[in-house]
């Protein structure tokens, strides 16, 4: 396993989650074609912790994927996936032998902008029609969370994850048995889930407004600049340019970038990019718009557990 404590308790808490998820499968009873099923949705579920904690820099990404293909040989050979899913794939081993790359709260970095995509979803329902949805999204986010702390990641996590549940509750979801504590809800994400931002239409008028040419900082080796921000009365569009990455880590922003902007009225504006190219401006739209005047912009740009920030005028 890895070299370091983070990374050695991160990777232990995968094999042991593997050990748990194949037993769970193995004796899921019901017909064939269910318990197919429920292999596959903890297959997911798995595949998103091992994701979590590859972006959050707890465990290498070569390890990561590594355990999943383990998961995925595992259940073939039991006939509870596809056989084209058994690979055979050697454990690598040097990968294993070095340590992750952890970045100082990359775990709380990667999982506010977790919980802010989870927003961005939830956004699109009533609590009045689908209460259950905040309660789904809590049950989503614990596995993660849980492989967060087994490696030590602190009461941060922990604490992230009662502001969000207090959050829901105010915005009128079910949350389930959660204790929170009082007064713990975060203002924005509420107002966020009350306004139910609209999708982007595409159709409003912008204004634009330049953005600082040097660059905000560097992302998986990648130096970020902000070009210019568009807006109109339904969206923010953030227009981004990433340099060329470094050798060896034209991976790392696989996963794309999560951008979030906080105005100057508390008014919280989201958005994702899924995928990032290796050259050449990117944009990024944010939702809700601009309907009052704003003076400024408080800019995050997030991949995985590192991001930069920028205050910008308007």
């Amino acid at each position: 396993m890895g070299g370091g404590v983070a990374d050695r308790r991160a990777e232990t808490h995968l094999w042991l989650l593997l050990e748990e998820t194949l037993a769970a499968a193995v004796g899921a009873g019901g017909a064939g074609a269910g318990r197919i099923e429920r292999a596959r949705q903890a297959r997911r579920n798995y595949g998103y912790v091992a994701r979590a904690l590859a972006a959050s820099g707890l465990v290498a990404p070569a390890v990561a994927d590594a355990l999943v293909h383990e998961l995925d040989d595992a259940l073939a050979l039991r006939g509870l996936a596809d056989v084209s899913s058994f690979a055979g794939r050697p454990f690598p081993v040097d990968a294993a032998a070095a340590p992750a790359t952890v970045t100082a709260g990359g775990p709380e970095v990667w999982l506010e902008a977790e919980i802010e995509r989870h927003l961005e979803l939830l956004a699109a329902m009533n609590p009045g029609e689908r209460p259950g949805a905040g309660e789904e999204a809590l049950r989503i986010l614990s596995g993660p969370v849980r492989g967060l702390l087994a490696a030590g990641a602190g009461d941060a996590c922990a604490a992230l994850m009662a502001q969000l549940a207090a959050s829901l509750a105010a915005a009128g979801f079910d949350i389930g048995p959660v204790v929170t504590e009082p007064l713990a809800a975060r203002p924005e994400w509420v107002r966020f889930l009350h306004d139910r931002p609209a999708a982007n239409d595409g159709d409003q008028p912008v204004t634009e407004v330049g953005g600082p040419r040097e660059p905000l900082g560097a992302l998986g080796g990648r130096q970020v600049v902000l070009r210019r921000l568009a807006w109109s009365s339904t969206h923010i569009d953030v227009i981004v340019a990433l340099g060329a990455p470094r050798a060896g880590q034209e991976r790392e922003l696989a996963a794309g970038l999560a951008v979030r902007a906080l105005d100057d009225r508390g008014r919280l504006h989201l958005g994702l990019l899924p995928s990032v190219p290796f050259a050449g401006e990117s944009v990024v739209h944010l939702r809700p718009g601009i309907d009052a005047p704003v003076a400024s912009l408080q800019l995050r740009i997030t991949a995985g557990g590192e991001c930069v920030t920028a205050a910008i005028a308007l």
